[in-house]
């Protein structure tokens, strides 16, 4: 007897779909060695248990809030023609109780079979897994958290640097400024100082308006941050 067997350790989404076309696969495999014959185990929240050889039926379920279906194993055995002695079998087990996985095993007399049958559900499953960056980050809840605490810590000492800037007192003349275009269009009040006297309030408005945008900028740096940075998400366990 030869077996294979592989677990995927993340989070999923299996739907119509995807399940219907992994029934297909399988059929088409074992009616290769004989006849064949499927059981489905769907474990619903509140510990209820649909067991039935249906896959109509697994479809039917109501999947809702509550009776979300958190665990679906399916069960396929082949026998020889006119012997009820299993000679092949397959199982899949979709658990998204605590931390999602994806349970994958094959057996069967012959090595070749077992192995072309294992690599066409091995596809199959791979097709539910979730694949979105978020949703593999909360899976792993040990990165995740440390992920999270360095984010906290990260905008503490950016809201700290901030607050520090802006209550650390400095000098007028070091806040109010000219920058290199309001130099170059002020030139010619250098070699004229009646014009530099008619233009002194010019000068001072080009001064404030650098001061307040330059504070506007650190005002605005924090916000934005909070808002690109946060996000929601959590792996998705819904079977379908």
């Amino acid at each position: 007897m030869s077996v294979l067997k592989k677990e995927f350790n993340s989070p999923f989404i299996v739907d119509k779909s995807k399940l219907r076309r992994l029934i297909e696969v399988a059929e088409a495999k074992f009616k290769e060695g004989g006849n064949s014959k499927f059981e489905f185990e769907a474990h619903l929240s509140g510990q209820k248990v649909v067991e039935t050889g249906s896959v109509d039926e697994i479809l039917a379920l109501d999947n809702s809030k509550r009776n979300r279906v958190e665990r679906l194993a399916i069960n396929c055995t082949g026998t020889a023609p006119g012997s009820q002695e299993i000679k092949q079998g397959m199982l899949v087990d979709f658990d998204g109780r605590t931390s999602a996985t994806i349970y994958l095993a094959v057996k069967g007399d012959s090595a070749a079979w077992v192995g072309e049958t294992f690599r066409a559900a091995e596809e199959q499953a791979e097709r539910a897994l979730e694949r979105f960056w978020v949703n593999v980050l909360s899976h792993n809840r040990g990165f995740a958290t440390g992920a999270f605490l360095l984010t906290i810590v990260f905008l503490g000492g950016l809201l700290l640097a901030l607050t520090t800037l802006n209550m650390t007192p400095s000098r007028l003349t070091n806040e109010m400024w000219l920058t290199d275009q309001d130099l170059k269009a002020l030139e010619p009040l250098q070699s004229d100082p009646t014009l530099a006297r008619e233009k002194a309030g010019e000068v001072l408005s080009r001064q404030i308006r650098n001061v307040t945008l330059v504070r506007q900028q650190r005002h605005s740096i924090l916000p934005g941050l909070l808002k690109g940075g946060s996000s929601s998400g959590s792996p998705r366990r819904s079977l379908f």
